[in-house]
């Protein structure tokens, strides 16, 4: 997993998407990629599918979001604007406590955990929640951490039971105090901007720190060791390879931005992109692969964007998505628009044209990566009828296979992200329509 835990999230936006002839990043044909490989068992993030296929959630108002692991609902209780929306966990037939916001719940390898991070709604402080992830863990809730300003999206340590997050006390953007929890042990007390990151065990994090009139990217260690870069114009995000032994930053100086990975500058660009600093749970936008040897990103030159992995330029499109690294492999995949707006699947350097896209400025379309399987033999993506307006009216899901050949569920007033099976035989999802929430299985 990277060293930053955050589920996979999916697009919206598309209008249309039908199987094709896939072709090569030159517009040559090509043959299906090979991906199959699969995650090693020391290294799946398995997910608890809460919630039986046709069960119904009655709501007051239009659910929210959905991650795997975990039903989250963000509903209003009352039909008054004036009254504050609510977000809680629903694991198996129990209701968890409302919260202003919680993060994408993570469970862990042996399915009996479950965590994330809320906003309480009385204070407006976060903090971590754990949960036994068997249905049965509503009484069973343990806060794991102090009260923070922020706090990142939890993720379990390699014993399968510590739950890791890192908490800020002040403002991201401004600057704050951070220190990294473990299980119950807190370590570190150190000052900077922007989301931290953590090493796999959580006794590396690496941040940025102001130095002057630029800053600093520093990585430090639970043992005391810290490491910091040159001064820059300044630092703009920060991520660390699944041991916490490299690390790479995007950096600005002279009007342009780039990543440097263990003190190596690479090619400058107009822009680099970074997730907004003061977001919440944002994906990253930079990322290692799971073995720490490769770094992908999206860089920028006027109107056009490509993904750069292990300092190699990919094609050029009009605009391109989030890349996620394949299981167990330094190939990418990720979603590219081109001029004429047809949208293209690109898996291991080939691509899949899916068909034309309505708006692209939705949010989610922007900023989310599609949803691979575990085998990577197919990738789910969510569309919606948005053209006119950042606002869908409907919304569905598309899952293309290896072979180019798209499914498509019903369409909804809304969706939530997919969850395969291990084996990606089924896809699970939430899917609202007249206020009630149904959950759904469906065979592929």
């Amino acid at each position: 997993m990277s060293a930053v835990r955050l589920l996979p999230v999916v697009f919206c936006l598309l209008v249309s998407c039908v199987p094709s002839q896939e072709i090569d990043q030159r517009g040559q044909s090509a043959e299906s990629p090979s991906v199959g490989r699969a995650l090693p068992p020391s290294r799946v993030l398995k997910t608890l599918v809460s919630g039986s296929a046709g069960t119904e959630y009655p709501l007051h108002a239009r659910a929210g979001v959905l991650a795997s692991g975990g039903i989250v609902f963000a509903v209003n209780r009352a039909h008054s604007a004036s009254v504050a929306s609510r977000e809680f966990m629903v694991v198996g037939d129990e209701f968890g406590e409302e919260y202003t916001k919680v993060s994408p719940p993570v469970v862990n390898a042996a399915g009996t955990l479950l965590s994330y991070a809320k906003q309480d709604p009385q204070n407006g402080k976060f903090g971590v929640v754990l949960m036994r992830g068997d249905g049965t863990g509503g009484s069973s809730s343990q806060e794991q951490s102090r009260a923070f300003d922020w706090v990142s999206a939890p993720f379990f340590a390699p014993d399968d039971q510590a739950v890791v997050s890192v908490g800020a006390v002040g403002s991201l953007r401004n600057g704050a105090q951070y220190a990294v929890t473990v299980g119950r042990e807190e370590w570190g007390n150190f000052d900077g901007v922007g989301v931290p990151v953590l090493s796999d065990d959580g006794n590396t994090v690496a941040y940025v720190q102001r130095a002057g009139n630029g800053a600093v990217a520093v990585r430090e260690t639970r043992g005391g060791e810290r490491v910091a870069s040159r001064t820059y114009g300044d630092v703009l995000s920060v991520a660390l390879d699944p041991s916490g032994r490299r690390i790479a930053f995007v950096a600005a100086e002279g009007g342009r931005q780039f990543v440097v990975v263990d003190g190596v500058e690479g090619s400058r660009y107009e822009r680099v992109s970074v997730p907004y600093r003061g977001a919440l749970w944002d994906p990253p936008l930079l990322r290692f692969s799971d073995d720490g040897g490769t770094v992908s990103y999206i860089a920028s030159e006027g109107n056009r964007s490509f993904v750069v992995v292990g300092g190699e330029e990919g094609v050029a499109y009009r605009a391109v998505y989030p890349p996620v690294f394949l299981p167990g492999s330094q190939e990418v995949a990720y979603l590219a628009l081109d001029d004429e707006q047809q949208l293209h699947v690109v898996v291991g350097g080939r691509a899949f044209m899916a068909g034309r896209v309505g708006n692209i400025q939705c949010p989610s379309y922007r900023e989310y990566p599609p949803v691979l399987s575990a085998d990577v033999s197919r990738i789910a993506f969510v569309m919606d009828n948005c053209q006119g307006s950042v606002f869908p009216t409907k919304r569905w899901i598309a899952v293309m296979d290896r072979a180019g050949k798209v499914f498509r569920t019903e369409k909804y007033h809304w969706v939530s992200l997919p969850v395969f099976s291990g084996d990606a035989s089924r896809m699970g999802y939430a899917a609202e329509d007249d206020r009630k929430v149904v959950w759904n299985v469906e065979k592929m």
